[in-house]
């Protein structure tokens, strides 16, 4: 039976606006990972698929009880960054150090083959999904790579400051209404555009005070995760970009309240997963007091 102290520490501090909202530890991964970037709960939403960039696999875990149950890309991968799902079932790898984008065919749900390439890029960080497309962050040249089918078809953004211009883009992200979402890290906020570049929104500046935002997530409430790896947080922030609540004590350490530089983020319902990337380990969280609807 947990103690009263157990509990407090178990329960993350979250903002005054939120304070009915906890995410409360559940467990983290037992196997040591080496450097685990972003990560995508598969198709049969049973599995989690994480780039683990120090060991150039993605590993696949078991999302509840995160056992480590295969390998995806040894041999084939170098410090991959991003993984996701597109809407055919099949994994899409940010090959990082190899500046390209490969596609897997998964079978046995924890099993895959390369069935696509996407070469071309400089030092691609993340990978996305949105609608038939498929996007990916550039970051080397600071721009985002739009693919259909087989052919590329846009290249947006640029090195700046202004809307619609990165510095270092690391997450591209589907959010709602097809926009793409995209941390901006070297301006220390995250824009929105839509596929042809044309910039929506942005979060950020001195009102948001983001220190280092990596990677990103949307839950079903329309509800935007944000890894701020600068700042060992998950902050997050609702559908009207009002910041509710966040993960983590903002200071570097180990444990169930902290994190060292977190650069990934999933959310599914009342769970959140965390790649806690300086601590090695993926860790698992339940949202509890989070308003219906």
């Amino acid at each position: 039976m947990r103690t009263a102290f157990a509990l407090v520490l178990a329960l993350i501090f979250v903002t005054p606006a939120a304070a009915q909202v906890t995410a409360v530890y559940d467990r983290a991964s037992a196997t040591a990972l080496a450097q685990p970037y972003d990560m995508a709960l598969g198709p049969d939403g049973a599995h989690l698929f994480v780039a683990d960039a120090g060991n150039n696999v993605v590993q696949v875990l078991e999302a509840e009880s995160l056992k480590n149950v295969g390998t995806i890309g040894a041999g084939e991968l170098n410090g991959p960054r991003d993984v996701a799902i597109d809407p055919s079932g099949r994994l899409l790898v940010a090959d990082t150090g190899n500046d390209r984008v490969l596609v897997y065919a998964i079978f046995d749900r924890v099993a895959g083959r390369v069935v696509q390439e996407f070469p071309g890029l400089s030092a691609p960080a993340s990978v996305g999904a949105v609608g038939e497309a498929i996007v990916a962050a550039s970051t080397g040249s600071d721009e985002v790579v739009v693919y259909r089918g087989r052919e590329e078809v846009a290249r947006v953004g640029g090195r700046g400051d202004e809307a619609g211009e990165f510095v270092a883009p690391l997450d591209v992200t589907a959010g709602p209404r097809g926009r793409v979402f995209v941390s901006d890290p070297g301006n220390a906020r995250v824009q929105a555009v839509d596929l042809g570049g044309i910039p929506i929104e942005r979060l950020g500046g001195d009102e948001i005070g983001f220190v280092r935002p990596t990677y990103l997530d949307f839950d079903g409430r329309g509800w935007l995760y944000v890894a701020d790896a600068g700042d060992h947080r998950i902050r997050v922030f609702d559908a009207e970009r009002a910041e509710v609540f966040s993960i983590g004590m903002g200071e570097a350490g180990a444990g169930r309240d902290r994190f060292d530089g977190p650069n990934g983020v999933v959310a599914r319902s009342d769970v959140v997963w965390v790649a806690d990337t300086g601590n090695g380990r993926i860790v698992r969280y339940r949202l509890k007091g989070v308003p219906e609807g």
